[in-house]
């Protein structure tokens, strides 16, 4: 009924993981790898709660409407 904010809470998580360690992975390698790793964990950041947003409100807008089909007996 509520979405899925179980994963919505997995993804932002996913995004924080991805924002600490892909840098940190990089600069073991050497500063461009590095600065990939910036790049990638900045993207993550941003496209995982935004991503888990969409999803756990369509789960959301579905349990409504099937409740409203349900309800209507359509």
């Amino acid at each position: 009924m509520f979405g899925d904010p179980a994963n919505l809470i997995s993804r932002i998580g996913t995004g924080f993981k991805d924002f600490y360690y892909e840098p940190k992975k990089g600069f073991i390698k050497g500063p461009i790898e590095g600065g990939k790793g910036i790049l990638k964990g900045t993207y993550s950041l941003i496209r995982n709660p935004i991503e888990g947003s969409f999803d756990s409100a369509s789960k959301l807008l579905s349990s409504m409407s099937k409740g409203m089909l349900y309800l209507t007996d359509d």
